[in-house]
Order: structure tokens, then C-alpha cells, then sequence
């Protein structure tokens, strides 16, 4: 069985619920929530979803107020927010942008326009991923090279060939 990205659908409309539910069900693995109280008693209670699609416009708390409160919920740092909305105004499209959601998407949207978002959104979060492991996998070698004796004139390291071709020659850019 593939392993499916989790997506999690905020909206206080059932309809949008189930008609977004059911485009998504076939590439990703959905959860939703009809309120954002409900979203985050979710995600305190240990889900942790890949990216979130969150109505703006909802009772009790808003969009807007929920983004702020899963900001503060130390796994939810990095989790793209997507703001899926009928809010059409320019005003509030900033606004989302402004306090941290990925994207902004009106309602109604285009099916092949929100794939194509969320793709792109769960691919740069994967990129994020890899490049941070990357780093500290990097930082834990050079960590561990400048403690140990391997670098001086007799250990097996520098008699390797690349290894005191490398350390002796300089590289020109230009």
C-alpha cells in the first residue's frame, strides 16, 4: 500500500466537506473537521496532517483565528495552510498571506487548479524536508571530522587519494 499524504479539510459546510473529501480520497488521505475548535482538538490530540485546506469564514472561530492558534501547537510550525474560502475580497487575501498560510483559493474553485496547489505545496514541504536532514546530517559529519584526529597528516582519511587531492588543491571559480 502507497503512502498517502494526509490531508486535512476544515469547513463548516458539509457539502464542501464531502465534495472535497471525495476529489481528494483517491491521491491523498483525508480527515476533515467542520469547525476550526474541532480542527484543533484533532490535531491536539496527536493527528498531524502534511497540509490543511481551511475555510475562512466559519462560526466561532475563523479561519484567520485558527491559523494563529495551530501556529502557536509546536508540530504545526511547518504544515502548509491553505485558505480554501468564499471570501473574494483582495483585503483578505493578504491577509492570509500575511499571517502564514501557503495559498489562497476562492470558492468556487477550479478541481484541477486546487490539485495543482496542493502538488506543488506538498512537494516544496518534502523539498523543505530533505534539505533540512540534509543540513544537519552535514553538520553532524563536520561535527564529529573536526573532533576526532582524522585530519591529521597520518590518519587513514588523509591517505586517501580524493581526500588529500581535495584537501591540498583550491578550487577557482572563474
Amino acid at each position: 500500500m502507497e503512502n498517502k499524504n494526509a490531508v486535512l479539510l476544515v469547513d463548516d459546510d458539509p457539502a464542501l466537506l464531502n465534495a472535497v473529501g471525495e476529489m481528494l480520497r483517491a491521491d491523498y488521505e483525508v480527515s476533515s473537521a467542520k469547525s476550526g475548535s474541532d480542527a484543533l482538538e484533532l490535531l491536539r490530540a496527536g493527528y498531524l496532517p502534511d497540509i490543511i485546506l481551511l475555510d475562512i469564514d466559519m462560526p466561532g472561530l475563523n479561519g484567520f483565528e485558527t491559523l494563529a492558534l495551530l501556529r502557536q501547537m509546536e508540530d504545526m510550525q511547518d504544515v502548509p495552510v491553505i485558505y480554501l474560502t468564499g471570501l473574494k475580497q483582495t483585503e483578505n487575501e493578504v491577509k492570509g498571506i500575511n499571517t502564514g498560510a501557503a495559498d489562497y483559493i476562492i470558492k468556487p474553485f477550479v478541481r484541477e487548479s486546487l490539485l495543482a496547489r496542493l502538488r506543488f505545496r506538498l512537494l516544496l514541504l518534502r523539498s523543505r524536508m530533505i534539505i533540512r536532514s540534509s543540513t544537519s546530517r552535514a553538520r553532524l559529519v563536520i561535527s564529529l571530522f573536526s573532533r576526532s584526529d582524522h585530519h591529521s597528516p597520518g590518519s587513514p582519511l588523509t591517505k586517501s587519494p580524493i581526500l588529500s587531492a581535495t584537501s591540498t588543491t583550491r578550487l577557482s571559480c572563474g
